[in-house]
């Protein structure tokens, strides 16, 4: 096999996608510690997608594995270091439901807030969801800065479709730039 050569060679991608071979039965008989072994071996080789696939498996406890929200986590941040939108997302909701962490609106927005600028339209609609009564609504929450975004929420009304939170996104962006020129 080409893809067994790549691998051997310390392709991050083809242990990537044998452990997908494995996982999906494709053409190679699934077993759970060749399919952990290949994507480890990708992320020891820094592959966001590797990250991305031991985070589901964690999180969902499958492959024989309990369900391991802390380790999902550290998988998930691990692709966020490569700006995965996915990841963010994902962190963002495990905040919001409480999921392996504290339960924090506030970081939850944060985390969508990041994935958003990473090009995740459902951060948008997910920031919306939130809503201007989320940000301080418990006490860790409190101690942290309210996100432009809240702001411009408070000062509008709550944003409940897309087109409003792009609307609100390009309102800030025309008081930053009118900021900047001194106007």
């Amino acid at each position: 096999f080409w893809l067994e050569n790549a691998a051997e060679g310390k392709l991050a991608e083809a242990h990537y996608l044998i452990a997908l071979m494995l996982l999906n039965n494709q053409g190679i008989k699934k077993n759970s510690q060749s399919i952990l072994k290949r994507l480890l071996a990708a992320a020891e080789l820094d592959y966001a997608p590797a990250f991305l696939e031991l985070a589901r498996i964690y999180e969902k406890g499958s492959l024989e594995n309990k369900r391991n929200y802390q380790e999902a986590i550290k998988w998930l941040k691990k692709a966020d270091y490569h700006n995965s939108a996915e990841a963010q997302l994902t962190l963002a909701r495990f905040y919001r439901d409480g999921f392996g962490v504290n339960q924090s609106n506030a970081k939850a927005l944060s985390w969508y807030e990041r994935a958003e600028r990473n090009g995740a339209k459902q951060a948008g609609i997910e920031i919306a969801k939130l809503g201007p009564t989320s940000v301080g609504s418990n006490a860790t929450d409190s101690a942290l800065p309210t996100p432009i975004s809240a702001v411009t929420t408070k000062r509008s009304g709550m944003a409940s479709s897309p087109s409003q939170i792009k609307s609100s996104a390009s309102e800030i962006k025309i008081v930053l730039q009118s900021a900047q020129s001194g106007n």
